[in-house]
């Protein structure tokens, strides 16, 4: 995460807590929960709402903790729920008012007036017409709030909330209630694996059924390799979807990359080969940074970096003899900061040059916990 004022949040699954980088000032900054501790220091979430308030999911330490950034120092405001032995936060949203965050594993999810100070919880088993066992991921954008489950996605209606009227040590459930996006008639989506936004009332979503587009609550097309139009569509096991402007979606596979124009209606499948094309056809991750680049993440060889106008694809892998190239086999995020600077996640950070196509690396000798 970055916030506003441009500092670069990591969280690490190592036991010894996280770092705010600014890039500008190379600064960074390590703190933890417990120190001298393992026990709590596995980070799993940060937030940053309307008021500049910052909230972390702790996986240690069962809970949603307010971080107080010029101290150093997590607040008393936490909330807790004692009838839960586990209560890992792993996902957090924040819709402009609420801040929306669920639990490991688990049906439940919750959300937190930052305004009052109050919390609100809602238990999958009010609605049982609908069947799932976890909730996977938490999405929010102007006042919409859609959740990811192992049964398909789930909007918030919005019918009004109840008034929050209980403490925090026993918040009150409310009629809150789910509404189905459903993406069939005849069977359900058992993995959504991306969501994107590009309209109003109009959603992408890629899952291992394909690719479906969604507008005003109803199925308008689905893209999948039991369409025999659909030729060159490699698979229907779709990881990440990212919007190239003005009408182009670049969709990743299990098979490689594959190019929609959404104006004619076609697909282009780039496929993998050693040295001309992608490092590898087991794709991680899109993102099309500032300037109109792809970058293509894999879990096996290194990242890509794939320019639309020419089509030239550029491979950075790991060259242990190198210190500049990338390092990691697995790409598995990127971040694009307010500066342009992009960042990789691999064996550690990886910071882009662009002037001489290298990169900068940040592990535990550079003070990254």
């Amino acid at each position: 995460m970055q916030d506003q004022s441009g500092d670069v949040w990591i969280g690490q699954w190592s036991g010894r807590g996280f770092n705010i980088v600014n890039p500008d000032k190379n600064k960074n900054q390590h703190f933890r929960f417990l120190k001298n501790s393992l026990k709590a220091d596995w980070y799993s979430s940060f937030l940053e709402d309307h008021n500049g308030n910052f909230w972390i999911g702790i996986w240690g330490a069962r809970g949603l903790y307010k971080f107080n950034k010029e101290s150093g120092e997590f607040l008393a405001d936490r909330y807790y729920a004692s009838d839960y032995s586990n209560m890992a936060v792993r996902h957090l949203a924040f819709d402009g008012k609420y801040v929306w965050f669920a639990l490991n594993n688990q049906s439940r999810f919750y959300n937190y007036n930052t305004d009052k100070r109050k919390f609100q919880s809602y238990f999958k088993e009010k609605y049982s017409s609908y069947e799932f066992s976890k909730i996977l991921d938490i999405s929010a954008e102007k006042q919409n709030v859609f959740f990811v489950t192992d049964n398909g996605t789930f909007s918030k209606n919005k019918i009004p909330f109840t008034e929050i009227v209980k403490t925090l040590q026993k918040p009150e459930q409310n009629n809150f209630e789910f509404q189905k996006r459903k993406l069939e008639k005849d069977f359900r989506i058992n993995k959504v694996n991306s969501i994107l936004n590009l309209q109003e009332n109009v959603i992408w979503v890629a899952s291992n059924r394909g690719l479906y587009k969604i507008a005003d609550n109803k199925i308008e097309e689905h893209y999948s390799t039991k369409n025999q139009d659909l030729q060159s569509f490699p698979t229907d096991t779709i990881w990440d979807i990212t919007f190239q402007e003005p009408d182009k979606l670049w969709l990743g596979t299990e098979n490689g990359i594959v190019l929609f124009d959404l104006r004619k209606n076609t697909f282009q499948r780039i496929t993998y080969q050693a040295n001309k094309y992608l490092s590898s056809r087991l794709t991680s991750f899109l993102f099309e940074d500032s300037k109109g680049f792809i970058w293509i993440g894999t879990t096996d060889n290194g990242l890509n970096r794939l320019d639309p106008n020419t089509e030239e694809i550029l491979n950075f892998i790991e060259i242990p003899e190198d210190s500049s190239t990338f390092w990691g086999n697995q790409a598995g995020c990127i971040f694009e900061d307010k500066t342009g600077v992009i960042w990789i996640g691999g064996r550690g950070i990886n910071k882009f040059n662009p002037e001489n196509l290298t990169f900068t690396h940040f592990t535990e000798n550079n003070g990254l916990c």
